[in-house]
């Protein structure tokens, strides 16, 4: 008889175009009448022209629309996700995933960075600066494979050209350095130096934990933060005895309270800000033949958390950047055992 097996393909559209972004920058250097310090603000504008969009082109008609706008695939759209609820109804079977590679010209970035130096004088330097940015993109390319870059990102509509917040994205950073030189030894350097740096966490999503969309693909799909306990029916006593705490998590964390009656915006939360601190200590010695030196060099990496564990811990949500909201099981507009 006739076999069930169907083909992966990966395509690319002929149309496609190397990544490519047009910069703008302007930038302004000012000596100050104090200490020879140079304040300097820069703005760098970033614009995708050609960036990469991975999308599956055997998803088929969506099946329906959820409550919260976005498509389903699955045999029953408003039935929980399992065996018996077929993913991608409406697919061509003769073919599992086709993914495409083509570009999208969405996407780009805005950096302003305001900055203090003081020139090295024979004994010491240092600089300071600040940087603020946003940058946002189709797709982060978190991989060289197509389907799991096309995969490994969170999302509303898989198939739509969405623009979110980049999953590198620092809106907030602190730099500053600190070094000071003394020849003890002829003139043979000694060099201490410090660099701090602070920055904000890296973003994340709150999605599904399930295949709320049937596509396949589990803890992908964006959640729906409800509005309020009348917005939502919990599918099992067990989940309905953590309601409490369910909403004094939700009402504890501003990004999720922020969000409450919409879909969770990608990469609209953020782990906490990150302070390292890196120092270095470095002594010129004699080298093998005459006018040649040598360089002794110690370095201490994220010194902060030799002091304490829990100093300069840099915290990330579980890749692609995602956190598990809850699970998804179907929609009270139908006749459902999950609501009576």
């Amino acid at each position: 008889g006739l076999g069930t097996s169907s083909m992966t393909v990966n395509v690319v559209d002929p149309d496609f175009k190397l990544p490519t972004v047009a910069k703008f920058t302007l930038a302004v250097d000012h000596e100050l009448p104090w200490w020879g310090l140079i304040a300097t603000a820069e703005y760098q504008h970033l614009s995708v022209i050609n960036g990469i969009r991975y999308s599956d082109i055997n998803m088929g008609a969506p099946t329906g629309t959820l409550p919260d706008g976005r498509y389903s695939y699955a045999k029953n759209p408003y039935s929980a996700p399992g065996s018996s609820n077929t993913t991608f109804w409406n697919r061509n079977p003769s073919f599992s995933n086709t993914i495409l590679l083509s570009n999208t010209s969405h996407g780009g970035s805005d950096n302003l960075t305001l900055s203090l130096k003081k020139p090295f004088n024979g004994t010491w330097s240092g600089s300071f600066s600040y940087t603020h940015s946003r940058a946002t993109d189709v797709n982060p390319g978190t991989s060289s494979v197509a389907y799991s870059s096309y995969q490994y990102r969170a999302f509303v509509n898989p198939g739509d050209e969405e623009v979110g917040r980049s999953n590198y994205a620092i809106p907030n950073r602190v730099l500053a350095r600190l070094s000071w030189q003394h020849n003890f030894f002829g003139d043979y350097s000694t060099r201490v130096s410090a660099i701090f740096d602070g920055h904000s966490g890296s973003p994340y999503s709150w999605v599904f934990g399930n295949d709320a969309q049937g596509i396949n693909l589990s803890s992908r799909s964006l959640a729906y933060v409800p509005d309020g306990p009348g917005d939502i029916v919990w599918a099992n006593p067990t989940s309905a005895a953590m309601a409490g705490s369910f909403w004094e998590y939700v009402n504890g964390d501003s990004s999720l309270r922020g969000s409450r009656g919409n879909i969770f915006g990608r990469n609209h939360a953020r782990a906490p800000w990150v302070n390292q601190l890196d120092l270095s200590f470095s002594q010129e010695i004699p080298g093998f033949m005459a006018g040649h030196k040598g360089e002794v060099r110690f370095d201490v990496f994220n010194f902060l958390n030799l002091l304490n564990k829990k100093w300069g811990v840099e915290y990330r949500a579980d890749f692609p950047l995602v956190r598990q909201l809850a699970n998804y099981a179907g929609v009270c507009t139908v006749v459902n055992a999950t609501c009576t």
